[in-house]
């Protein structure tokens, strides 16, 4: 009996060496096959539109080996990939990482200050001074940082409440000890002999009962404004309805961004541009005047 006892038990424990054995020596890395859209969906996923950033800020964590820090410690992994920004370190793609994962951060945690910090690293990826650094247009991240752009100065310049975007000069806190230093012109906010007020995000809003949208390409913050005449004749015979909003884009520009992120107080201007206003192209020497504007 004490024979049988101990060879089933001898069975038993074999059996469970080899599945332990099998599982040890299966391969880590693996190939399944999927379908195509399931591979376009991690291709396009970004802070923007999922919980998990795009792969190459993923892999800018990776190489860094920031991966771990970022999830225990967010802020620590995001001034450390600061660092190395300013220090020119990771070409162009420490910069995007830099601002999908800021925003995302800020997100999580409705820190304006890290919305903010978004905006200036999309920007200097975008608009990098230095033509070698300047990112393929066909790179898929284009389209990625213009809208971390577009949403994230949005969420920086929202009023306390969120219900508009306050367009004003000032200084706005950036992490890690700095500030922005915007300036915005003082008829900036005028349009056809108007004040422009109540700027709604655009990208907030929903249309109903219309067949086609259109939207316009492009980098800056689209906004629904409303417009009240100022002169007291031209608000009596005015053909614009008290609810009519009139679409504006909001552009913060930066020169040379990557270079002003190793001093403590960073300048930019604020711009508002009308349907009107010329377009014009963002590859042609951008950050002086040259990049298009949309308006959603």
């Amino acid at each position: 009996m004490r024979t049988g006892f101990d060879c089933t038990l001898m069975h038993r424990v074999f059996a469970v060496a080899v599945g332990v054995l099998l599982v040890a020596c299966r391969p880590p890395v693996g190939v399944t096959r999927v379908s195509p859209s399931i591979v376009t969906q991690e291709l396009t996923q970004s802070a923007l539109n999922s919980s998990s950033p795009n792969t190459f800020s993923q892999n800018v964590l990776h190489r860094r080996n920031l991966t771990e820090r970022f999830r225990r410690d967010p802020e620590g992994a995001l001034e450390a990939l600061h660092q190395l920004t300013v220090q020119g370190r990771g070409r162009e793609n420490t910069p995007f990482a830099l601002a999908e994962l800021s925003f995302r951060y800020a997100d999580s945690t409705g820190k304006r200050s890290f919305y903010l910090e978004a905006v200036v690293c999309a920007w200097a990826f975008l608009f990098p001074a230095d033509d070698g650094e300047r990112p393929d247009e066909l790179d898929p991240r284009l389209r990625i940082a213009a809208d971390l752009y577009n949403r994230g100065l949005t969420r920086a310049l929202s009023s306390p409440n969120g219900s508009v975007v306050d367009l004003r000069s000032g200084l706005y806190p950036l992490p890690f000890g700095q500030q922005v230093a915007v300036h915005l012109e003082p008829d900036a906010l005028r349009w056809a002999g108007r004040d422009l007020v109540e700027f709604v995000p655009a990208a907030e809003l929903r249309v109903r009962g219309l067949r086609a949208r259109h939207r316009r390409p492009g980098i800056g913050a689209p906004l629904a404004a409303r417009a009240v005449a100022t002169d007291q004749e031209q608000r009596a015979a005015d053909y614009l309805g008290s609810n009519a909003r009139t679409p504006v884009t909001a552009l913060l520009r930066f020169d040379d961004a990557r270079r002003q992120l190793a001093e403590p107080v960073m300048h930019a201007s604020l711009a508002v541009y009308s349907p009107s206003d010329r377009r014009v192209r963002s590859r042609d020497k951008p950050g002086s005047g040259d990049v298009t504007n949309r308006c959603l």
